[in-house]
C-alpha cells in the first residue's frame, strides 16, 4: 500500500519529540536504510536513498530511516544520528539507536545494531488486507468477476 505524506517533515517531528535538537541554520537530512554494508566504517555503511522534502509517495511497510539533525553554535555544532522505524501500518517511532558526532566513529557505534534491526523488520509480515473480509463476501466478489470458487 502506498501513502502520500510529507515523510521528511514527519521524520523530523518524531526525532524532535524524542529529544533530539534541530537548529534550522544547519543541515539536517533523512535517509531510508535498505541494507547495511558491514565493510564500510562511515555513513556509507547505511545504503539507501535520501528522503526528499515536500510531499512524496511512500510504500507503507516495516522499514528503517536514519535521521541526522544538527544543533549548537555556529562554531561548535553536534550532529545527532537516530534511527526511526515505520511499522506495517505506516506509524513512525524513534528507536533507542542514537549517537552523536561528539566523538569520531558515529557510524561504527550504531552499524551492527542497525543491521540487527533490519533483520527483525524483514521478518515482520505486513497485515493481510483481506483478513477482516468475510469469506462469503470474498466468494461473492470473485463470482461477480466471473471466477468459480471451490473449497478444497
Amino acid at each position: 500500500m502506498k501513502q502520500i505524506r510529507e515523510l521528511q517533515k514527519d521524520l523530523f517531528e518524531v526525532v524532535e519529540a524524542a529529544g533530539d535538537k534541530r537548529d534550522y541554520r544547519f543541515q539536517s537530512w533523512a535517509k531510508t536504510i535498505e541494507r547495511v554494508d558491514q565493510s564500510a566504517t562511515n555513513g556509507y555503511a547505511f545504503v539507501g536513498d535520501f528522503v526528499r522534502s515536500g510531499t512524496v509517495e511512500v510504500e507503507i511497510a516495516p522499514r528503517a530511516y536514519l535521521v541526522m539533525t544538527t544543533a549548537g553554535s555556529r562554531q561548535y555544532q553536534t550532529a545527532t544520528y537516530r534511527v526511526v522505524v515505520m511499522d506495517a501500518a505506516g506509524a513512525l517511532a524513534a528507536t533507542d539507536i542514537v549517537t552523536t558526532s561528539a566523538t569520531p566513529g558515529w557510524a561504527l557505534r550504531i552499524r551492527d545494531r542497525v543491521a540487527e534491526l533490519l533483520q527483525a523488520l524483514q521478518q515482520q509480515e505486513a497485515p493481510d488486507p483481506l483478513a477482516d473480509v468475510e469469506t462469503d463476501a470474498l466468494i461473492a466478489e470473485l463470482a461477480r468477476r466471473g471466477y468459480t470458487v471451490s473449497k478444497s
